[in-house]
């Protein structure tokens, strides 16, 4: 059974009482020519109070019935009676409603798309956890307000000498540049079916939605890796000019060795990166490959308890896979390399003008009384100081 609203004479019956209330504690004050004590003072402005907020609810109550008679009226030009207790909800929800709604979603323009605001973390929160750059902590800056943002950089220091007491210093200044982020949208949608959403259990609508996140990471991942450069692509680590080479793997390429390991560190090193921020990005197949390595005793090199869940790492610095790697690279005649990457991610910046953003619109797709659910996000990836990036190429299975 429906619960009816109270009726806008009940609430007029309501002020009446506080009116006459408040007349009582008035009345003896102005006879006796005093004022209120702090005790009448403080009921008064409790009644005061009670009456502003009969006053409101008598005032919404007067604008629904208003409503309420239009609908009657409505249904009685269509020929329908419609039910003894119809209101205008029958065709817009109501100011609670409405403020329900609003508590839960934000309107964005006209098209009854809405950004849930309180998943916004939590879909960039998946997102990281399966974007190998973005797990490995690169520097986040918002690119807020404008289509791309300029990020300074030293590109020499100035001279440092010795000198005799009271000797003048030399002058010297600093080489300055920047480099430039321009983020770059990604993105897709999709249609499914209300009855679908409606009916589904758990829920469709989240269950696509988190789809979406997962396939946007892997896209993103791609892109912050290995992207081209080109068109609307990122360009990625892998494809970044001027980096630090590795150790040669030979013409063809070769298998994996503990040396090229090693002295991937120590061309790194050599590169006077910050040792605390390096962090390793290789694919699925070369990690498998490190698990496998053994020393002249048939000791594995890399020591890990099976049993204990364990975040990879090589001497301290933590590994991160990233599939996004081919496995297909040409080097000499051999088609079938990949790369290792060791980063100080110190020097990676990854701009970021949207946040992996979910919307959901029910009129784009009116026709047809589907449900339309959109993701997109806006990044950019860049290295100020590229041989801060170690690349060891030609790594075969």
């Amino acid at each position: 059974m429906r619960r009816r609203r109270p009726s806008g004479s009940r609430y007029r019956q309501k002020r009446a009482g506080v009116r006459e209330e408040q007349k009582r504690l008035l009345d003896p004050a102005i006879a006796a020519k005093r004022d209120l004590t702090p005790e009448e003072q403080r009921t008064f402005d409790e009644l005061a109070a009670n009456f502003e907020g009969l006053t409101a609810s008598i005032s919404q109550v007067e604008r629904q019935e208003t409503e309420d008679r239009a609908v009657a009226e409505a249904f009685a030009r269509l020929g329908m009676s419609g039910p003894a207790d119809q209101t205008s909800r029958t065709w817009l929800p109501g100011l609670s409603e409405y403020r329900d709604l609003r508590a839960e979603q934000r309107a964005v323009g006209t098209t009854g798309a809405f950004i849930p605001v309180g998943n916004a973390a939590t879909y960039f929160d998946l997102l990281r956890k399966r974007t190998a750059v973005l797990a490995a902590g690169p520097v986040i800056i918002p690119v807020e307000h404008n289509g791309s943002l300029k990020v300074p950089k030293v590109t020499s220091a100035v001279t440092i000498a010795g000198k005799a007491e009271a000797a003048a210093l030399d002058a010297s200044d600093p080489t300055l540049d920047s480099i430039t982020l321009d983020p770059k949208k990604f993105g897709a949608y999709t249609l499914v079916n209300r009855e679908a959403i409606e009916d589904s259990a758990p829920q469709l609508r989240e269950v696509v939605a988190n789809s979406l996140v997962r396939d946007t990471a892997v896209e993103l991942d791609k892109q912050l890796v290995t992207g081209s450069g080109s068109g609307q692509n990122l360009r990625g680590l892998r494809n970044v000019s001027g980096v630090t080479a590795g150790p040669s793997t030979g013409t063809n390429g070769g298998s994996l060795t503990f040396a090229h390991l090693a002295d991937t560190l120590g061309a790194a090193e050599g590169a006077d990166v910050d040792p605390e921020r390096l962090a390793w990005i290789m694919h699925s197949r070369t990690w498998a490959s490190v698990r496998k390595l053994a020393d002249s005793s048939s000791r594995p090199i890399v020591s890990v308890d099976p049993t204990q869940g364990v975040h990879p790492t090589l001497w301290g610095h933590p590994v991160f896979i990233s599939n996004s790697l081919s496995v297909a690279e040409t080097k000499g005649t051999s088609s079938d390399c990949t790369a290792i990457l060791l980063a100080d991610m110190s020097q990676v910046v990854v701009g970021v003008a949207r946040e992996v953003e979910l919307t959901v619109s029910e009129d784009f797709a009116f026709d047809t009384d589907q449900v339309a659910v959109r993701v997109t996000a806006r990044y950019d990836i860049g290295v100020p100081h590229p041989t801060a990036v170690t690349i060891t190429e030609g790594i075969r299975p």
